[in-house]
């Protein structure tokens, strides 16, 4: 499975405020861990679209982690406007920007970058702080491998199978042939989605509610083969990623 990003390369450095938070020994030494903690994260759980900032927030709320989770929440609050309720989130942010490309490299390239709209969004007040308190700025949203958009997957499905492209044409035609034997394509549709055979006075009445019904199951099949075909290739993209952040930290083990 290709997995390779096709997003906009939006990385942008910290700020020089936000770097004077993360100056800290601790963090220097504990860096390494955390972005190995993160790796096993996605090896043990990671989906294939999914945030990366959510993986880090979890991240932060290991215990081993806690003394110096709480002094760089203190940096935030020293040197910030930000609220006390606002950290967690300020110091995900600020450590997404500090090691996404350390991430970002140990997965093979497997993390693509978008802009984040934050028009009408709740947290466009910790944004803003950010980028007026020179912690951050045009900070991207960051997916594992991509950003899942359901329709262009199914879409990409259909046109690399040349049996379905035909099923549901063949199940189409035949709904609309229905739909001009009843004179109604209302007619037509109901033969085909609930396989009720309409009041038959005619030959070419019986002949719709035959054709409506057929159309309406070729087109059921194929509804059901896509969303196999989804769910398998949503399995293979999710163990995909994880097969990549395992042999990632299979390489560290065999370097110690």
């Amino acid at each position: 499975m290709d997995l390779q990003t096709h997003g906009i390369e939006v990385t942008m450095p910290l700020e020089v405020e936000g770097k004077k938070i993360l100056k800290e020994p601790a963090y220097d030494m504990l860096r390494d861990i955390i972005i190995e903690d993160i790796v096993q994260t996605i090896d043990r759980e990671g989906k294939y679209g999914q945030e990366l900032r959510p993986v880090i927030e979890n991240t932060l709320r290991n215990t081993r982690f806690k003394s110096l989770v709480a002094k760089l929440f203190e940096n935030i609050l020293k040197q910030t406007d930000i609220k006390p309720e606002e950290c967690e989130r300020a110091l995900s942010m600020l450590m997404e920007e500090d090691i996404a490309e350390d991430i970002k490299r140990n997965l093979q390239d497997q993390v693509e970058e978008h802009p984040e709209d934050r028009r009408g969004d709740e947290r466009g007040e910790l944004y803003g702080q950010g980028e007026s308190g020179l912690l951050w700025r045009d900070v991207p949203k960051r997916y594992l491998g991509s950003r899942i958009s359901v329709f262009r997957d199914v879409v990409s499905l259909v046109a690399r199978n040349i049996t379905v492209q035909v099923t549901f044409l063949g199940g189409v035609a035949l709904l609309i042939i229905s739909a001009i034997l009843f004179g109604s394509i209302y007619h037509a549709v109901i033969a085909g989605l609930t396989l009720t055979a309409l009041p038959a006075e005619t030959v070419s009445t019986r002949l719709a509610n035959v054709l409506g019904a057929m159309g309406g199951i070729l087109i059921f099949f194929v509804s059901l083969s896509l969303v196999f075909q989804y769910l398998f290739l949503a399995r293979s993209r999710d163990e995909r990623i994880r097969d990549i952040a395992a042999r990632y930290l299979q390489q560290k083990r065999e370097q110690r």
